[in-house]
């Protein structure tokens, strides 16, 4: 199964419902970026991930028998990223650098709480020098943001996160006319708990999409559309059928 953030709100929903419902009673396969890291209740026997931030590894590895049933060591096989990102590349490289001179030391929950307090106590300082100084770059091209002049590169730095970049939630286009029925029904709708309700179902097609070169909204009085494909197996993607 692919599990990723790219899916509409209902999608991702019932993906996450089905790996959970499938985990309690399948052999199973998963692959998913950093949303398996948090709010999911399911266990394997084994994890291949990319390097990261040291308390990501540890929700990671939380997914890994998870229950307890197997008497034998389950494995969290870690390498090398291609890429940094999302990550800060040189917090990453001390991550890295404390995983590997840990891992023959990792043999229980409380040796990731170990290195997790080893690894922010060590890079604590300079991420709040680099949290003041990134505040205050923000600020200062962003207090007269409708006269800011920003190119691509420096749009998307100040829009990085922790995490990634950020995101804003829109309707793909193809979901557009679907969205218009919906939205005829809010409107003609006569009691407010039924307008509500529509409202909780037009919410359902929304993506959260980051905000990366070459994605393109447009806004209309339905909402804020982004114009990318979307597949209910993989999700939102680009012209190039690639996820996003």
């Amino acid at each position: 199964m692919l599990l990723h953030s790219r899916y509409t709100f209902a999608d991702r929903r019932d993906r996450e419902s089905n790996l959970v419902n499938q985990c309690a009673i399948l052999p199973s396969l998963l692959v998913s970026t950093q949303v398996v890291e948090v709010s999911l209740n399911i266990s394997y026997d084994a994890m291949y991930t990319e390097a990261c931030y040291v308390d990501a590894l540890v929700q990671r590895a939380g997914r890994i028998n998870r229950f307890n049933k197997s008497k034998e060591p389950c494995v969290v096989n870690v390498f090398l990223p291609k890429s940094h990102h999302p990550y800060q590349q040189d917090l990453l490289r001390k991550a890295i650098d404390l995983i590997a001179a840990e891992q023959g030391n990792i043999n229980s929950e409380w040796d990731y709480i170990r290195i997790t307090n080893m690894f922010y106590n060590e890079i604590w300082d300079s991420i709040r020098d680099d949290s003041d100084e990134r505040f205050y770059s923000i600020w200062d091209k962003t207090r007269y943001i409708f006269s800011a002049d920003l190119s691509d590169e420096e749009t998307q730095e100040l829009l990085r996160t922790r995490s990634g970049m950020i995101s804003i939630p829109a309707f793909p286009l193809s979901f557009k006319q679907t969205i218009q029925e919906v939205q005829s029904q809010i409107e003609s709708a006569k009691s407010r708990y039924d307008k509500m309700q529509l409202q909780r179902d037009k919410r359902r097609y929304l993506v959260n999409v980051p905000l990366v070169n070459g994605i393109k909204f447009t806004d209309d009085s339905l909402g804020k559309f982004v114009n990318r494909k979307y597949d209910k197996e993989y999700g939102l993607s680009d012209d190039l059928d690639n996820i996003i």
